[in-house]
């Protein structure tokens, strides 16, 4: 089943600005999803240099004619088949003369919508409202704004072929070089949404001088796509782009509706890949309802396996969430799932399996949980089956675990002799990413124990070499655990701005692939120094934590960080 879970949404409107649209994104017009619905979609990926990843997207366009109703429909559906994190809207309109350009891209942060009419004194007035842009993204703007040099290239390079012909028929239709001279910009403000198609200047020109004089121009869909949008949640994200293609009157002329389009879709392009940062935006609730419900389907159907002795399904299960449910914080569920698999590798007679199991699932997992003595049963229990199986990556691992347990208990003579074991298991794996993976970790693991022993610059060293051991094979997840140690390092030499950095920095990249211990562990060290230094920052950083915290279905450590850190979280947050 298609993942409904996707970064960004986006609505376009007329053919002309369909095609401008799947140009500028490299997508094929004829690869549809296949989804049950009345809407079409597309989707394609764009890379994000702000948050270094792929975003996913997926494209639709306005069943029916261009209009604010039509466009309500769309976006409602367009929520109700996918959860994005935000909605784009773009397409062309209407500029006012003197405010624009033909060419230019309106980005506006406040619509006033004019549609709804009251008839009095025998006529129908517009009785205006307004929908402004959120925070969030008011901000991501104001902090790397669209390079008005990057986008004017990027708009010469796709209508290159028509400047000439462009410029012929700017001449014609009677635009004066106010109006059009081929130097496109980008153009904050405001714009005006009707039902009705404007033919008459003076109409948005009264709107500019009245309501309000940076208003820029007028369309027919912005409306109806941002109710929808609030009507999903109060303050879902929007943007919308509009390539001004004409200014209303008797010079409008069709032609120039494909250049404002593509002018409209490469700003959206760059908004996504250079302005974006999707980790400040909030999470889609139904994105996160559907995550919990599908953990609890899977955990349902290992449950059922289980009980028709299908033991097989249930190591195979077992063996695929293990990993997602450590990152995620769900200690309780991995050790409820390590026991039904540790069963059935012991039906089947999986001795590898089964020795992981012990050692990750049952064993690690039950000392993270403070379960100590049990948790190193369950390891020396694995190691003993590793053993029988000589199988070196879990005989390397479970050492490494045994070696960070009795530093924890600073017993760093016995971790200095498991880590030793461990270094010279690794040695003898065969597997090149298994053994990455390891010489990664145990470098780590030695790090923290020349930490205990306050040999800081020894600890900087080895930290760079795990960075680049881990980088070479992109495990992202084991990586994120350098930040603290890289802080605790940087503290330990006097260094205090540069550790608050690496803490930071490691909560930022924590949240960004999903583990919460570590993003737990760099809030606490950074909240240790923001206290004193930066009481608002203080406020932001626990905040988050508490908020990722409640959307992982983290309650117990929602409710633990909260009574820890009241007066920053603050009294009004409900767990």
């Amino acid at each position: 089943m298609r993942d409904k879970n996707i970064d960004i949404g986006i609505i376009t409107i007329v053919p002309t600005e369909v095609e401008a649209l799947f140009d500028c994104l490299g997508i094929d017009g004829n690869a549809q999803e296949a989804i049950d619905s009345p809407m079409s979609y597309w989707s394609t990926t764009v890379f994000s240099e702000i948050n270094g990843r792929y975003l996913s997207v997926v494209v639709s366009m306005l069943t029916g004619d261009a209009g604010n109703i039509e466009s309500a429909i769309s976006t409602s559906y367009f929520l109700r088949d996918w959860n994005p994190q935000i909605m784009l809207l773009t397409g062309i309109a209407a500029g006012i003369s003197g405010k624009v350009k033909v060419g230019d891209v309106i980005i506006p942060n406040r619509i006033h919508d004019r549609t709804i009419k009251v008839y009095s004194d025998g006529d129908y007035k517009s009785r205006g409202h307004s929908s402004k842009r959120t925070d969030e993204i008011d901000r991501m703007f104001k902090v790397r704004p669209i390079s008005g040099d990057s986008f004017l290239q990027k708009c010469i390079q796709l209508s290159i072929s028509d400047r000439k012909n462009l410029e012929l028929l700017s001449n014609h239709v009677g635009l004066s070089r106010s109006e059009y001279d081929g130097n496109y910009s980008i153009r904050d403000g405001s714009i005006l949404t009707e039902n009705i198609l404007i033919r008459d200047p003076s109409y948005m020109s009264s709107i500019s001088d009245s309501v309000d004089e940076k208003c820029r121009g007028g369309e027919m869909e912005a409306a109806g796509f941002v109710r929808a949008c609030q009507t999903e949640r109060s303050n879902f994200p929007w943007v919308i782009f509009r390539g001004v293609s004409d200014f209303g009157d008797s010079r409008k002329d069709d032609s120039f509706q494909l250049l404002a389009a593509r002018n409209a879709a490469q700003a959206l392009t760059l908004f996504v890949s250079e302005t974006l940062d999707m980790d400040l935006l909030p999470e889609n609730p139904r994105a996160n309802n559907t995550s919990k419900t599908l953990e609890f389907n899977l955990t349902s159907h290992l449950h059922k396996a289980y009980e028709a002795e299908r033991w097989e399904e249930v190591a195979r299960i077992g063996m695929v969430i293990s990993r997602p449910l450590w990152l995620a914080g769900q200690y309780e569920t991995r050790l409820k799932v390590g026991e039904l698999t540790e069963e059935a590798a012991a039906y089947t007679g999986n001795l590898q399996l089964r020795a992981l199991t012990l050692v990750d699932d049952l064993g690690w997992t039950n000392f993270k949980i403070g379960n100590d003595k049990k948790g190193r049963k369950y390891i020396e229990d694995g190691l003993r089956i590793a053993a029988e199986c000589e199988d070196y990556y879990c005989l390397a691992k479970g050492n490494r675990h045994l070696a960070s347990i009795y530093r924890q208990k600073n017993s760093y003579e016995d971790a200095n002799y498991y880590l030793k074991k461990a270094k010279s298991y690794a040695e003898k794996v065969s597997d090149n990413s298994k053994t990455s993976e390891l010489q990664g970790s145990l470098l780590v693991s030695e790090a923290k124990l020349l930490l205990c022993n306050k040999k800081y610059n020894e600890v900087m060293e080895l930290i760079e070499t795990a960075k680049v051991t881990l980088d070479l094979i992109k495990d992202n997840e084991r990586l994120v655990k350098i930040y603290s140690l890289l802080g605790d390092a940087e503290l330990g030499l006097g260094r205090v701005d540069a550790a608050l950095d690496a803490y930071l920095c490691g909560v930022t990249s924590a949240k960004k692939i999903g583990r919460f211990d570590e993003l737990k562990l760099n809030a606490v060290k950074a909240l240790n120094i923001l206290e004193i230094k930066d009481p608002a920052k203080s406020k932001m950083v626990s905040d988050d934590v508490f908020e990722y915290a409640k959307s992982c279905g983290l309650w117990a450590e929602a409710k633990a960080f909260k009574n820890r850190y009241k007066q920053i979280v603050g009294e009004k947050n409900e767990y």
